[in-house]
């Protein structure tokens, strides 16, 4: 009969931690980003729209997103210039749909590649 208990007292310990420990809930909203301030915010709604802006040099743009966000890119995202580990863009969540809607991510590539005129 011990055992039966400690099972049960498991279980609840359980069912009282596990929704704890499950991804982040958003609500229901409309979250837009325009600049890295706005994320903390946004990524708190089911609906983030991502306007054009600049993430600054040596920051990452992450978003850590509640499960079945709606992502739409709404303009460009350039990253600064800045030689250093990243990466330049994070992003998490569960079903997460992620509409590009023909707008890019620039990481200005050519600012890394070899530059002849500086040998």
């Amino acid at each position: 009969m011990a055992s039966l208990k400690s099972l049960f007292a498991l279980v609840t310990v359980a069912a009282c931690v596990s929704p704890l420990l499950a991804a982040p809930t958003g609500n229901e909203c409309t979250g837009t980003i325009s600049s890295m301030d706005d994320v903390d915010d946004a990524v708190k709604c089911t609906t983030v729209n991502i306007n054009s802006f600049t993430v600054p040099a040596g920051k990452t743009f992450n978003l850590d997103l509640a499960d079945g966000t709606k992502v739409n890119m709404q303009g460009d995202v350039t990253f600064g210039n800045k030689t250093w580990g990243g990466p330049l863009f994070q992003i998490s969540g569960d079903s997460v749909t992620f509409n590009g809607n023909g707008h890019t991510f620039d990481g200005n590539g050519p600012f890394y590649w070899v530059r002849p005129y500086l040998h």
